[in-house]
């Protein structure tokens, strides 16, 4: 597909068709799966093209390439920030690699911002229950 030039966009759907609706997982999931096409890790999908399909890719995917998929002016976004110093980060060698292959969203949310509103986790269960 990427050598076509196809769109490749990883986003997650609802409860009824996953088991979670974790971005993070998914990203990773793709990219590990991409492993059983061959050894030629040329073939393989990196954390950066997991990682763009999950933001550029999954927009462009939509149909909404130019108004949501990166943090650009004029582009609406929900943002979630990241604690570096969560056990996932430590040591911080490739971040983006830390993203895509370990993050598992139970310890590392800071913050986020959805639709302009910001709130400061207070930790995972405090925070989503």
């Amino acid at each position: 597909m990427r050598d076509r030039g196809i769109t490749l966009g990883i986003g997650t759907d609802g409860c009824l068709s996953s088991d979670n609706q974790n971005v993070f997982e998914a990203m990773r999931i793709a990219a590990l799966i991409s492993r059983v096409q061959g050894s030629d890790p040329r073939q393989w999908l990196s954390a950066l093209e997991a990682f763009e399909a999950a933001t550029k890719g999954g927009a462009r995917a939509l149909g909404m390439g130019t108004s949501i998929g990166q943090l650009a002016v004029g582009f609406k976004a929900d943002v979630v920030f990241l604690d570096l110093t969560s056990i996932n980060y430590v040591p911080l060698n490739e971040p983006l690699l830390h993203v895509v292959f370990v993050e598992t969203v139970l310890a590392s949310i800071a913050s986020w911002s959805a639709a302009g509103c910001w709130s400061k986790a207070v930790g995972f269960w405090e925070s989503t229950w």
